[in-house]
């Protein structure tokens, strides 16, 4: 369109140039065609806006992330209504096994009206069937999208892992609502806490303040030579054997603000009291139950960072009287994740 405007424009002072005829007629065209083609061309020019609204209180939003545009990544939000969108902290809350985003807002609601926070959490839906490409699998969630397999590390391209998502939906939350943060903070329970020391680990440019990891029930522990239980050595997704990572990725991942959270009286050891619970040889190799598997990666790593001499900025909080519940580990006063985060 702007071409075959910019066309006519020279066909008509080319008819006029030779006569007398340039009088107020043509002066007034001339003008409204300049006006004409200068907002042509800033339209074509300017990048496209976000369309995107958030609202004060309690919504959600469809986010496409376009790398993985065929999956359905729906995220519920809380923002207070007496808070300013330009100043408050944003978290990033995941859920459990259970796929619940919208528990984990109401977990976090009352919090965050009396501290005055975003909180978003996006919900990775489970797949419906085993056809299903819409939603995620364990391996797409709990291990972020960075390997095809759950029992081994099959690596993925980067920008299709669904830890790739978060960036992206951080600067889409900044543009849309004006926010003046420069990190954000995250939090995750059960199968969400395995999501944010996975992501903390494979995403260390990711715009992080604090992580914070909740009862998680199987981690990936940072040593490329394998864990063992004396009897087998466990490669990913229970360690970093047989992946790409090295010495100085782990090094790095000490440096991170990250704290892991126990719940001291989360002790299921079977499927029957806690259908959720990982009891493969890998997992048990870590613990028991879920205390046990946190006190064993907390004190694991630490000691690799001691024996090496290396900066180790991660802590351990352990939550008294509390079992697998996301509600009571963030509310717990003083050791629950609102007062470790804000």
């Amino acid at each position: 369109m702007f071409y075959l405007i910019f066309f006519l424009y020279l066909r008509a002072l080319n008819q006029y140039q030779n006569s007398a005829m340039i009088n107020s007629k043509f002066i007034t065209r001339f003008v409204l065609l300049s006006v004409y083609l200068l907002i042509s061309c800033s339209r074509e020019d300017s990048p496209p806006t976000v369309t995107t609204t958030f609202h004060y209180g309690l919504d959600s939003i469809e986010f496409v992330y376009e790398p993985l545009n065929h999956k359905e990544i729906k995220v519920y939000y809380y923002i207070p209504e007496s808070g300013s969108m330009k100043n408050m902290p944003i978290l990033f809350a995941f859920h459990g096994a259970d796929r619940n985003g919208i528990y984990q807002i109401d977990t976090w609601k009352s919090i965050a009206d009396e501290r005055k926070i975003m909180v978003f959490a996006p919900q990775f839906s489970q797949p419906l069937s085993e056809s299903d490409r819409k939603r995620f699998n364990s391996n797409e969630y709990q291990l972020g999208g960075v390997t095809t397999s759950g029992s081994y590390y099959s690596p993925v391209q980067e920008d299709k892992w669904t830890f790739s998502v978060i960036e992206e939906l951080f600067d889409h939350i900044k543009e849309a609502t004006g926010s003046s943060q420069a990190t954000y903070d995250m939090w995750g329970h059960s199968a969400g806490g395995q999501w944010t020391h996975r992501y903390v680990l494979f995403k260390p440019n990711a715009r992080l303040r604090m992580a914070v990891v909740s009862n998680s029930g199987v981690f990936t522990v940072p040593d490329v030579l394998g864990i063992s239980d004396g009897s087998a050595i466990y490669s990913f997704p229970y360690s970093l054997k047989g992946t790409t990572m090295i010495d100085s990725d782990v090094r790095r991942y000490f440096t991170k603000n990250m704290v892991i959270h126990t719940g001291m009286a989360d002790l299921a050891t079977t499927t029957q009291q806690d259908p959720y619970l990982s009891v493969t040889a890998g997992s048990k190799a870590q613990g028991a139950n879920r205390n046990q598997r946190s006190l064993f990666f907390y004190n694991y790593c630490r000691q690799i960072a001691e024996d090496k001499g290396w900066e180790f900025n991660w802590s351990l909080v352990e939550v008294p009287n509390v079992g697998h519940s996301s509600r009571r580990m963030v509310q717990t006063y003083n050791v629950g994740a609102a007062d470790i985060l804000y």
